[in-house]
């Protein structure tokens, strides 16, 4: 790390205590509490279900205290793969999520909830066209999961319907 660097977060670091003891009675006499609401978005293979299950993508890493891909390069390709293509469905779900709205709306709709079914729909459509583009981007480099591949080709053709 540069110098610079190690100062400011030395900085933070050790002005955190100061910060707090100037900013805590303000907030909590005025109600105002924290300043920032931060929402928290998970991403797992069990967040993003439109392609596959859980069970469907069927991870390599997860054995072997999650090294069981470390030694196999399809099993390096087949993780990589589910990680794409699970981060842009979770990334396509936190865009698509209207302010003020919950992110859960998609699982509410698989579930038959109160989430409004037109937008899952598009959800489904936009996260279907990742997929696609990103089995066509990664197909030349990644040749030792032509099955899965296949696989997701095919999920991702698939007619949402509505």
């Amino acid at each position: 790390w540069t110098e610079w660097a190690r100062s400011e977060l030395l900085t933070r670091h050790l002005g955190f205590a100061y910060w707090d003891v100037i900013t805590y009675p303000v907030g909590a006499v005025s109600g105002v509490n924290e300043r920032d609401h931060v929402e928290v978005m998970r991403f797992s293979p069990h967040e993003a279900p439109i392609l596959a299950t859980p069970a469907e993508k069927s991870l390599e890493g997860v054995t072997l205290g999650h090294f069981g891909a470390f030694f196999s390069r399809p099993g390096r390709e087949n993780d990589y793969l589910w990680g794409r293509l699970d981060g842009s469905e979770r990334l396509i779900t936190l865009l698509a999520t209207p302010p003020g709205s919950s992110v859960g709306w998609a699982r509410e709709a698989e579930s038959g909830g109160p989430a409004d079914e037109g937008r899952h729909g598009v959800l489904e459509a936009d996260c279907k066209r990742a997929a696609r583009l990103i089995v066509a981007s990664e197909r030349d480099q990644l040749r030792q999961i032509g099955p899965q591949l296949d696989f997701v080709a095919d999920r991702a053709s698939e007619t949402v319907p509505g």
